[in-house]
């Protein structure tokens, strides 16, 4: 026996004392970038008719992926729509209509290369009921308290995300869009487009995202500074105060989108890969050719 206090001496081989083990330098524990890197992971919050799930839809015709999956809460099944009607390709899909279901169908997706999730307000609601009727059984008003229900749906909200990152493919997910009053500590407060999602929900998502952009019309002002609208399709990449933005790939602030629903990706996808290939729009250059 090893007195109490004392450290016991390594074993013997061959009656001689065996070497201590040596620690694996830590250097050899580092990976070079192209060991981990995994595809991107993309949110667009986007405004009504702005395209998102046809944009979605054409991903399947970019010679990046092959093996294309929708996946869709019960509440939002444009793509079928827009299928009917012969405007977007067809495209595997899946529509789930619990939380458990979908949990499940990630678990199945098996070779797909790229998933299309539309949209993420519709798979937070089935969590939330999933939440409310395992801890409150079906209660609303217990669950709303004081955000009870909202806290014990974040950690299964965050291991949704794992899930979806462990699948190492790309991920492009869609997010209808609110207008909030954002207070501001060191401006005034002001108005901002942010997804249409519980703002704790939203948070880890944000998080979690590679890129997470904005997309909405030009707007078109008269002589009066009146809003009278616009056509043009504009995608923002970076956090300003009317809007949530961010991406890691260096993408240009402003991308104008083309209207044909088959390009969009395409502008999306080169952005992301090759962002000196998207350049921002030259408005000198404009306002000299006027």
């Amino acid at each position: 026996m090893t007195p109490k206090g004392k450290t016991a001496p390594p074993p013997k081989k061959n009656g001689k004392a065996a070497p201590p083990k040596k620690k694996q330098a830590v250097k050899n524990l580092f990976q070079d970038p192209e060991e981990f890197f995994l595809p991107p992971k993309v949110i667009v919050v986007a405004v009504e008719g702005w395209g998102k799930t046809s944009m979605g839809a054409y991903v399947q015709d970019h010679k990046e992926f092959n093996n294309v999956a929708f996946l869709m809460p019960q509440t939002e099944t444009g793509y079928k729509t827009l299928y009917g009607m012969g405007r977007v390709p067809k495209v595997k899909n899946l529509v789930t209509h619990t939380w458990k279901e979908t949990l499940e169908a990630l678990d199945s997706l098996g070779d797909f290369d790229a998933l299309i999730l539309d949209e993420l307000s519709g798979f937070e609601a089935q969590l939330f009921e999933s939440v409310c009727k395992s801890e409150y059984s079906g209660n609303w008003n217990k669950f709303n308290s004081y955000g009870r229900g909202v806290k014990i749906a974040i950690p299964e909200w965050r291991k949704f995300l794992a899930q979806l990152e462990a699948l190492e493919i790309f991920i492009l997910a869609f997010s209808h869009c609110a207008i909030t009053t954002f207070k501001d500590p060191m401006n005034n407060d002001h108005d901002r487009y942010v997804a249409a999602l519980n703002s704790n929900i939203w948070g880890a998502a944000r998080r979690w995202g590679d890129a997470c952009l904005f997309g909405t019309f030009d707007s078109i002002v008269d002589d009066e500074g009146k809003g009278i609208g616009g056509t043009e399709r504009m995608l923002y990449t970076e956090h300003r105060d009317t809007h949530d933005a961010k991406n890691r790939f260096g993408m240009v602030d402003e991308i104008s989108m083309p209207d044909d629903p088959a390009q969009m990706f395409t502008t999306l996808w080169d952005a992301i890969t090759n962002p000196g290939s998207v350049e921002p729009e030259d408005e000198d250059a404009e306002e000299e050719t006027e």
